[in-house]
């Protein structure tokens, strides 16, 4: 008897990661591209000055876009807008 194949599917595959620390953000992960986007934005408002957020596809285990809390503004690193959710 033949052993089916285990298929994995990733409900949420957008995620915040914190390149300083090596972490995911706890509780952050994300079905669209586009909320993603928002919580990241949501993340740098509220952290300290000069604080990295990166948007990472677990399925293809690319960086999205990648936004850094500056003194009066958020700086886009790089930004991919052209995401299948």
């Amino acid at each position: 008897m033949a052993v089916p194949e285990v298929v994995v599917v990733i409900a949420r595959p957008f995620r915040l990661w914190n390149p300083k620390t090596g972490e995911y953000y706890r509780g952050r992960f994300y079905k669209y591209h586009r909320r993603a986007v928002i919580g990241a934005l949501i993340e740098c408002k509220w952290a300290a000055i000069g604080t990295t957020v990166e948007i990472i596809d677990v399925r293809t285990s690319k960086m999205i876009g990648q936004y850094t809390r500056r003194v009066n503004s958020v700086t886009f690193h790089s930004e991919k807008s052209n995401v299948k959710d």
